[in-house]
């Protein structure tokens, strides 16, 4: 008789949930469009899903009378208000009569977007019985999660957004979101993780790895987390065996094997390393973790010229991280490798709306429009191919550009920054050194006292003359650029990846000494590349100058000024202050040849610039100012660059 009753119980309870089912329709899927809707808000403005504009956006059902509604709301609400993430859109929707909602949206202070529904919503997303439910999109309207229920459905919903704001960059967000989940939920390791995480990205690396140990002391999954975030701090502390030992302790997890990737590629044992990046494509990890293996894998991909299998990696990265910057740009330097100017562009258009604050897809959409405004540009085109043809003829030849007729006089300075090269670990991002290369160069011209060669003919020469990294790094090669080009300075480097930041060094040859008259090296955050490219810019200037200050001679003293030789193409500026020397030469002495060094007899400042000359106010003088007199930049003392 009791199998009898419990046989019919279930058969009823299954009856009940196929009609359930049956009445809510096709289930909706993450990974789903979200189908479109337009209902009338309780401000009488009529909302369209389909018109929002927003990398991220919260759909929430709700019913007026339920507590964990209001909680799932507010947690939204806090979102936008609270937490400072003015890029999301939250909408609450309600089946329930007008006059209940609007007093449960006044009595509860909920200022959302609420809408009203007839029902017919509420049944396309299955959000009828059990309230509230919660939809979560990212770009393009994708279904990312959906969370239904309250209790721990409302810790739930703080974990995901947590996990997705850690997608977004909003790390702060990502922060407050995981300190809260974690307060309401004592023995969830999820949350702590999270959180420790966030500390890690924004630098408090000593916090995170006091979180991660205490959280090896929460049951359940505690101690595998705090293993795999562990081995986070210490290869970010750069501990390669601590870092390689824990992430060898820990199984199933994602960004361990990412870990171990980094080290083997790092020591040039790239084979190993894919296998490990491989694996991690395999195992489960946090919403933020997932696409790495995949970013990673293109581009040792992408490296190899196997583009199509590069982007087919990027597309999968995209496809579990939506919020995924690093693969969309990666997947605009193979269209760009590729000369599919108007596929990278589109591309970097849509990464830097996913985040306007990402420097590095700015900087890349930035060249991206630069080469399509070249293309249409028919003039400047046929100017540069014309020149690339003449260069190219020279350094077969091996004809200099110029020859030097006055020793003394400062020609313009002409720089060519011809590579920086990567090493180290793989970072995710592909098109750094290209970035630093471009706006370094953009940078120092913009100042008026480098010129340099512009990037579009050395890419063009260099893909001409079939000269890659290896070629370049022989001097006999580089020399005989600077002599074709004219380039006084030629300038090359390597940006060394290491987990917490970079290191870049940069040298300038001298092309008629071989000389290395200037070295630069520095500690480098790629992800903050504006501050990277004018400091770096700035300090080159300084070395630039210091070794080479302007040389010229006095033309002719007209009253309390002089003309002088050197104007805009070298770079002369008002203000910049110059020497009046005199003596140099060579006297016979006992039938020996001495050479004189020259003497500082006075001073001049520019008060103005014409063109290939300049006139110089006379500060002090001992003596006269002659004609032919030689001058020489006193550097840092005045004028602005």
């Amino acid at each position: 008789m009791r199998n009898f009753r419990t046989r019919t119980i279930s058969f009823v309870l299954v009856l009940c949930l196929a009609v359930f089912v049956s009445s809510a329709g096709a289930a909706l899927k993450v990974g789903d469009r979200a189908p479109d809707f337009e209902l009338s808000g309780l401000n009488g403005q009529t909302f369209e899903l389909k018109k929002v504009d927003r990398p991220f956006v919260a759909v929430c059902f709700f019913a007026p009378f339920s507590r964990a509604s209001e909680a799932s709301i507010s947690t939204l609400q806090d979102l936008k208000t609270r937490y400072g993430d003015d890029q999301v859109m939250v909408v609450a929707i309600s089946k329930y009569p007008k006059s209940r909602v609007a007093d449960f949206v006044a009595k509860r202070g909920i200022r959302v977007n609420v809408l009203l529904d007839d029902g017919s919503v509420s049944k396309l997303y299955g959000a009828q019985f059990v309230l509230p439910v919660t939809y979560l999109l990212g770009p393009d309207l994708e279904i990312l999660d959906v969370i239904q229920g309250g209790g721990e459905a409302g810790v739930k919903l703080l974990v995901t957004l947590a996990e997705r704001e850690m997608e977004r960059k909003k790390v702060g967000v990502a922060r407050k979101l995981a300190e809260k989940a974690a307060a309401s939920s004592a023995d969830d390791p999820r949350p702590r993780a999270i959180l420790a995480y966030a500390k890690l990205k924004e630098g408090k690396i000593d916090e995170a790895e006091n979180d991660f140990k205490m959280l090896a002391k929460l049951p359940g999954k505690g101690e595998v987390l705090a293993k795999e975030g562990l081995a986070h701090v210490y290869w970010i502390k750069g501990d390669k065996s601590k870092a390689w030992k824990l992430a060898n302790d820990v199984e199933g997890r994602s960004s361990v094997h990412v870990i171990k990737g980094d080290i083997l590629y790092s020591e040039g044992k790239k084979d190993a390393a894919v296998n490990e990046y491989s694996s991690a494509t395999r195992k489960e990890g946090f919403a933020f973790q997932v696409a790495t293996p995949y970013n990673k894998l293109g581009r040792v991909y992408a490296k190899n010229d196997k583009f199509d299998k590069a982007s087919k990696l990027f597309n999968k990265a995209l496809e579990v991280d939506p919020y995924s910057i690093e693969a969309l740009s990666n997947k605009g330097v193979i269209f760009e490798k590729q000369g599919q100017w108007k596929k990278a562009h589109r591309v970097y258009k849509k990464a830097y709306k996913l985040d306007p604050r990402d420097e590095i897809s700015l900087k890349l959409l930035q060249r991206a429009e630069e080469m399509l405004k070249l293309a249409k540009d028919a003039k400047r085109a046929e100017r540069i191919d014309r020149l690339v043809k003449e260069l190219v003829k020279r350094y077969r030849e091996n004809k200099a550009s110029q020859k030097v007729v006055d020793e003394w006089t400062s020609r313009p300075m002409v720089l060519a920054f011809l590579s920086v090269d990567e090493k180290g670990i793989l970072t995710e991002r592909a098109g750094v050194p290209e970035i630093l290369v471009n706006y370094l160069s953009s940078e120092l011209a913009r100042t008026g006292r480098v010129k340099v060669v512009e990037r579009m003919v050395l890419d063009k020469l260099l893909a001409e003359l079939n000269l890659g990294s290896s070629e370049l790094a022989n001097p006999d090669t580089s020399l005989k650029l600077g002599r074709i080009l004219a380039a006084k300075l030629l300038a090359t480097g390597v940006l060394i990846n290491r987990p917490r930041n970079a290191f870049l060094s940069l040298r300038m040859i001298d092309s008629e000494t071989s000389a290395i008259p200037i070295v630069y090296s520095d500690t480098v955050k790629t992800n903050k590349i504006d501050r990277v490219i004018k400091k770096v810019s700035s300090d080159l200037l300084q070395e630039i100058i210091s070794k080479y200050p302007l040389q010229g001679y006095v033309i002719q003293k007209e009253g309390n000024q002089v003309l002088i030789n050197l104007g805009e193409p070298h770079g002369v500026k008002k203000g910049m202050r110059f020497a009046l020397l005199e003596g140099g030469g060579v006297i016979e002495f006992k039938g020996k040849k001495l050479h004189r060094g020259l003497v500082k007899v006075g001073e001049i400042e520019i008060s103005s610039v014409q063109g290939d000359v300049s006139y110089a106010r006379i500060i002090s003088v001992k003596g006269d100012v002659k004609s032919e007199m030689k001058i020489r930049e006193i550097p840092g003392a005045g004028g602005r660059i």
